[in-house]
């Protein structure tokens, strides 16, 4: 590509924040006048008709199913029914300013591209799942019938015997007399006994105090009566 046709291809993304208008113009401009082919985000971005930038909300954009044949046409024209084989998917956008229908295909890779990959697991769990499946059908052979037979018989021939057997006479012997445990004494009387002795004591001697305070005070008594 040029360096004159880029530098004109990127003269409508440089005006279209100033002026939407003339960077339609712009646009269209450069389509006519270039026989180059033009910027893809320009044609995928604008206006086939007028120019004009398609995602700036002067537009209305859905994704439809067109024939493959029929590339753009106009919201008056109804589409052709046709099989679903020669339908593809498209973005579909219409200009609010000229009413132009523009239609971008999407390219979509056939799902033959994708196979998908079935997981080891299931083949682990098959062969888990056999040996279980041969275990219940040895259980259900009628073979088994005649040990469970032979089980149930070996049991009543048990139960008979331990029925004829005597009871086991009863022990004459006492029960032994289990030893009763000797209370502890308590310790609050000894406490109680030595608080009483201790107060005893207190007053004992708070007593001779107070006569040898008397006699003292008699002794003094006597002696200023002799003066």
């Amino acid at each position: 590509m040029d360096v004159t046709a880029k530098f004109q291809g990127s003269i409508p993304h440089t005006l279209h924040s100033v002026s939407p208008a003339l960077a339609a113009l712009h646009i269209r401009r450069i389509r006519k006048l270039s026989t180059a082919p033009t910027d893809p985000d320009s044609e995928a971005y604008c206006c086939a008709k007028c120019g004009f930038y398609l995602f700036a909300g002067d537009s209305s954009t859905r994704v439809v199913r067109v024939e493959k044949n029929n590339k753009r046409q106009r919201i008056d024209v109804p589409t052709r029914t046709s099989n679903s084989n020669s339908r593809t998917r498209a973005r579909q956008s219409t200009c609010l300013q000229c009413g132009w229908v523009n239609e971008f295909s999407l390219d979509r890779e056939p799902a033959s591209l994708f196979p998908i990959r079935r997981s080891s697991l299931c083949s682990k769990t098959g062969d888990v799942e056999q040996p279980s499946i041969v275990a219940v059908k040895s259980i259900q052979k009628p073979k088994d019938a005649p040990v469970e037979s032979r089980a149930l018989s070996s049991r009543s021939n048990v139960q008979s015997t331990s029925s004829q057997l005597p009871d086991p006479p009863e022990s004459s012997v006492p029960p032994a007399s289990t030893p009763v445990p000797a209370k502890k004494s308590k310790s609050r009387p000894k406490k109680k006994n030595g608080l009483h002795e201790m107060l005893a004591q207190n007053r004992a001697k708070e007593e001779k105090a107070k006569n040898a305070l008397n006699g003292g005070q008699s002794s003094l008594a006597a002696f200023l009566e002799s003066l």
